[in-house]
């Protein structure tokens, strides 16, 4: 994993789809389930192309600056904001489809199935959640009293946890 570190640090990180690919033929070869290995049949050239938009995102968001003074804020925030609210969420969905319909066991192709509209409305849902919740935290924290304060920051803790296990639930789910 050195040499795939060291090629990604010299390629400004155009090795890195090739250094996923050999570390997880390697995790997917050295995995037994029921006395069999996993088979990894993932390309660094597959991964590539997916990685390119993300390239090409960030190489407009670092030429950004260059235009006019008073747009580079503007710019810059609604780059993230399209980054943040679409090309995320799909680049996550299409990666997990990617590992997904590369695996095999026993021969055994396995296949992704996940819609990508159900997947992005829980997304939505749950962004207008956490919204929501720091909305009212904020509001809370400023109006309430000390043991009010330490009540519902019990309860954000809490919900931050149950949050943790809602976004592996639908990472696995879809």
């Amino acid at each position: 994993s050195l040499i795939n570190n060291l090629l990604t640090f010299i390629t400004f990180g155009f090795y890195r789809p090739w250094a996923l690919t050999s570390i997880r033929k390697y995790l997917w070869e050295n995995t037994l389930f029921y006395g069999s290995k996993l088979t990894y049949r993932g390309q660094g050239l597959e991964l590539f192309k997916g990685f390119l938009i993300v390239y090409i995102f960030f190489l407009l968001y670092l030429i950004a600056p260059l235009a006019e003074m008073k747009a580079i804020v503007f710019v810059q925030l609604g780059f993230m904001l399209v980054f943040g609210i679409f090309v995320l969420p799909y680049a996550i969905f299409s990666s997990y489809r990617y590992r997904v319909s590369r695996t095999s066991w026993r021969g055994i192709h396995f296949s992704f199935n996940g819609n990508f509209k159900e997947y992005y409305l829980e997304i939505v849902k749950f962004v207008l959640m956490l919204i929501l919740g720091v909305g009212v935290l904020i509001l809370v924290m400023i109006y309430a009293h000390v043991i009010v304060k330490f009540v519902i920051a019990l309860l954000f803790i809490g919900g931050g946890f149950c949050t943790c296990c809602w976004i592996r639930y639908y990472s696995y789910k879809y």
